[in-house]
């Protein structure tokens, strides 16, 4: 699938597009979304700058997009 992902807090070069990150695996309480629209949300540049350590326990490499439109696949 295609993600906007960051390996390491930091300014806008840490962002990288890659169209072969894996779909992940969802729980009972989850769901996976085909994703037709997407926006940059200020919580996206606040997370790549590391601003929001404090509140989430991230594992690298984190993806970004946090505001989506699409259909539920799964």
């Amino acid at each position: 699938m295609k993600a906007a992902i960051i390996k390491n807090f930091g300014d806008k070069t840490e962002l990288q597009v890659v169209s072969d990150y894996p779909v992940p695996a969802i729980n009972d309480d989850q769901v996976l979304v085909a994703i037709s629209a997407t926006s940059v949300n200020p919580i996206d540049y606040k997370a790549r700058q590391g601003l929001l350590s404090g509140r989430f326990q991230w594992q690298f490499p984190v993806v970004l997009g946090w505001d989506v439109a699409g259909e539920i696949i799964a």
